[in-house]
């Protein structure tokens, strides 16, 4: 991806903003549509790269004033300035969820947004948008293996396991998750 000018970031991050209100305004289900729909156009952009094992990773396009602390610098506009992140299903929710929603900072996404540890908490805020349990199908429907933490049952186990098998690459594998949340108004159905 060709490098961003600081007008192309403010130009994208006040487009951004403009969608804030009604994002927030929509239900549920219509903000996890949202959500699938701007993860699709991030992968498009190639702004966000589907990537098993990593749950979200990215360069700050500066670093943060000493006097800053991550739990308050916003995230939208660390990712917005990005040239590219790296995120599995999950992390991918996390990011979009952060750029339509704009109610996290950098602390919310881990340490400094290169961290890909602190999973708990990054999954207690793509919870803001959908179940435990929907994210942990997604995110086996992804990467194709049982994790330790999982919310679901065998049968769901099995079923996004065999979604996963159904899609070859991690590009393929997510856009497939996404375009099934957003047939299924929502709810993410292996």
């Amino acid at each position: 991806m060709p490098k961003q000018t600081k007008s192309q970031i403010a130009t994208y991050i006040s487009q951004l903003k403009r969608g804030e209100t009604a994002f927030w305004k929509s239900t549920a289900a219509q903000r996890r549509v949202l959500i699938a729909k701007d993860v699709l156009k991030q992968i498009a952009s190639k702004r966000l790269v589907p990537t098993t094992g990593v749950y979200t990773r990215g360069r700050l396009k500066s670093k943060p004033d000493a006097s800053d602390s991550v739990s308050t610098i916003g995230a939208r506009e660390a990712i917005a300035a990005m040239p590219k992140c790296t995120a599995c299903a999950v992390g991918s929710v996390l990011v979009s969820g952060a750029l339509l929603g704009n109610r996290c900072t950098l602390g919310d996404l881990g340490q400094g947004y290169t961290n890909t540890e602190n999973l708990s908490l990054d999954r207690e805020h793509a919870a803001r948008y959908f179940t435990i349990s929907q994210l942990d199908l997604m995110e086996v429907a992804f990467e194709g293996d049982e994790l330790g933490w999982l919310k679901i049952s065998d049968k769901q186990l099995a079923m996004a396991r065999a979604f996963h098998n159904k899609h070859g690459t991690d590009k393929e594998c997510l856009i497939a998750i996404m375009k099934n949340v957003i047939r299924n108004e929502g709810t993410f159905k292996p």
